[in-house]
């Protein structure tokens, strides 16, 4: 009653794990507020008419031949290296071993900022040298971040928790895969119903690769 009096913009982040929940309100309250819009963040559609979908894309990693101007990922890592190390810079040494750290990283912004905040203690070369082990290097001590911010591995366990039983099953029959694939390959490892088994998001990235 309240909303359907004003004009107003209504912000709901990491709907993920209450999607079937956030669906329902926001189509109560598109339906009965003529003014009100909703931002939604969520890994996946939420599926309620009049929805329009914007993709956040990854961040852009550098080539080989690096340059800290066109990569997102690199900018992202130069500055939290800062915060931890006032005295980092970004140079034609320290520049190229960033560039192959965020590409190792895939350029996931979580995991260059838990990296980066490693750079005081071990530079940039030991951290690329220690990436094999990246889980339990990739841990954040700052007490006031949610539990799944804190490290890559709680991250990576809350992404899995919110996976139903057979999508849990297709993704462990993927993990045999060391990098992208398509979604004939995800077929053919995982078998019938994968399809169904992935996510929109994540459907429309395999079929791109």
């Amino acid at each position: 009653a309240v909303l359907s009096r004003q004009q107003v913009l209504l912000v709901m982040a990491n709907c993920e794990p209450v999607i079937d929940a956030v669906a329902r309100l926001c189509t109560g309250l598109l339906g009965a507020c003529d003014d009100l819009r909703v931002l939604a963040t969520s890994r996946e559609p939420l599926a309620v008419g009049g929805e329009c979908r914007y993709r956040l894309m990854p961040l852009s990693l550098p080539g080989e031949d690096w340059d800290a101007g066109e990569s997102e990922a690199i900018a992202l890592f130069a500055d939290r290296a800062r915060r931890a190390d006032a005295r980092f810079t970004l140079d034609r040494e320290t520049g190229p071993v960033v560039g192959r750290l965020v590409r190792r990283l895939d350029g996931l912004p979580l995991a260059i900022e838990l990296a980066a905040a490693r750079v005081e203690a071990l530079g940039v070369g030991q951290l690329l040298d220690r990436l094999d082990d990246r889980f339990a290097l990739l841990a954040d001590a700052n007490r006031l971040d949610t539990g799944r911010h804190r490290s890559l591995a709680a991250t990576v366990e809350w992404s899995y928790l919110l996976l139903d039983d057979h999508q849990r099953r297709v993704f462990r029959r993927l993990s045999v895969f060391p990098g992208p694939f398509t979604l004939e390959a995800a077929e053919a490892v995982a078998g019938p119903g994968t399809r169904a088994a992935v996510p929109p998001r994540v459907d429309a990235c395999l079929r791109t690769s």
